[in-house]
């Protein structure tokens, strides 16, 4: 008897701790609102506060910030759940998928941006204006300092809560569900209506390769390689643009390569993630944990179409 109840508990063990993990979204965003508002009074507080808001230190320090109060929201989920980090998610890569890293680069610069180009041009239609991207000024230290807190620090946090904690503790209601719900909230996460659409087609992406790569890794690197993309674009190719027919023919060979991938991801993977119902006690519970990070986004989201 207390070998069969040993052994139903043990089967069960990892459903029940893998829905909660999900929860390390709403920690995540509740510690972001919370490190900013701190941060915004100090600043407010200072002498000089005009000159510090256009210095690279607390440029920077905003990046700095949003990957701490990841670290921190992430941390507290797991400590609260008893999950090591590495029991959580696999950072293994199957080096097949390499070949998805290098076709989802090339695609979603050349073939997703101008989906969210056209994304952006609805809401300017109604008076919306884009922030523009805010980095520090060129220099040999300031180009290293960016990369490691606007490229780096991101991909590995980022993926870490979104691609491993969020997807993984959404399995239980089937692979399609966990990816759209992972991309939703990694969309929504960027409280930024002009990165909206992008976000989310890219969360789409990044989830289905998490989950037919069973790694964390291969989307570690793609974040990275994208956000440090926009980086060099940005200081040392400014002027820079596409158009024309070149425009027309590079997001086409875009939009082939991100098909291409996700083809591949089929093929590396044949295998379905099964659903694992729970009790109506831990879906109130999978309901409470996630909900409220998902509305502190939309509001800021709100806040910022119209602000």
């Amino acid at each position: 008897m207390d070998k069969k109840f040993n052994q139903n508990q043990t089967n069960q063990a990892p459903k029940k701790i893998s829905y909660r993990l999900s929860g390390a979204f709403s920690a995540a965003m509740i510690c972001y609102i919370f490190v900013a508002l701190i941060f915004g009074l100090i600043t407010q507080s200072l002498d000089n506060m005009e000159a510090f808001q256009k210095s690279t230190a607390y440029i920077l320090l905003n990046y700095f910030l949003v990957s701490i109060s990841l670290v921190l929201g992430c941390g507290y989920t797991l400590f609260r759940n008893k999950v090591k980090p590495f029991d959580a998610v696999n950072f293994k890569l199957d080096w097949r998928f390499s070949v998805v890293i290098l076709l989802v680069f090339v695609g979603s610069y050349f073939g997703l941006s101008r989906l969210n180009d056209a994304f952006v041009s609805i809401f300017e239609k109604f008076g919306y204006v884009p922030d523009e991207l805010k980095l520090p000024q060129k220099s040999p230290l300031n180009v290293i300092l960016t990369i490691i807190t606007v490229a780096l620090l991101p991909a590995v946090c980022e993926e870490f809560l979104f691609r491993g904690l969020i997807l993984n503790g959404t399995k239980w209601l089937g692979g399609l569900a966990a990816v759209l719900i992972s991309a939703g909230c990694f969309c929504i996460y960027h409280m930024s209506p002009y990165q909206t659409a992008y976000q989310f087609v890219m969360g789409l992406i990044y989830g289905l390769i998490a989950l037919k790569s069973q790694s964390l890794l291969p989307t570690v690197i793609l974040h990275f390689l994208n956000n440090l993309f926009v980086i060099l674009w940005y200081y040392f190719f400014p002027s820079f643009a596409i158009t024309g027919t070149w425009q027309i023919v590079t997001t086409i060979l875009g939009v082939l390569a991100i098909v291409g991938a996700i083809i591949l991801c089929f093929v590396f993977n044949k295998q379905r993630v099964e659903k694992s119902p729970l009790t109506k006690q831990e879906n109130l519970d999978f309901c409470i944990n996630i909900i409220p990070g998902a509305f502190l986004c939309l509001v800021v989201w709100v806040s910022n179409l119209f602000l």
